[in-house]
């Protein structure tokens, strides 16, 4: 087996895996987990790299930029906060205003 063939059947694994562990978890009264959803997209995002890494015959700017873009959606999956049910406002979950408290 090839190294490319070898991490596409690890990344297929990986992504069953989780898939299943999830359903598991919804099946026994759990609910969708944002974590989860945060995981799965890590994980594509980084086959996707390992994948264009290992296969890829573009140039080394080209792969760079692709890089940066894959590195920026996994920084900002792994940063990512679950919404909070309070109904907004403000920024970083400040919503002091809405709960009638002074701001100043």
């Amino acid at each position: 087996m090839s190294t490319q063939n070898a991490l596409l059947v690890f990344c297929a694994v990986a992504l069953a895996l989780l898939s299943v562990l999830q359903a598991a978890r919804i099946l026994k009264g759990g609910t969708f987990s944002s974590n989860f959803a945060k995981l799965f997209g890590i994980i594509v995002i980084a086959a996707l790299g390992c994948a264009l890494a290992v296969t890829s015959s573009l140039t080394t700017e080209a792969r760079t930029a692709i890089y940066t873009l894959l590195g920026t959606l996994a920084g900002y999956l792994a940063g990512a906060r679950p919404a909070s049910g309070s109904g907004g406002g403000g920024t970083n979950g400040d919503n002091r205003e809405l709960r009638g408290e002074s701001v100043l």
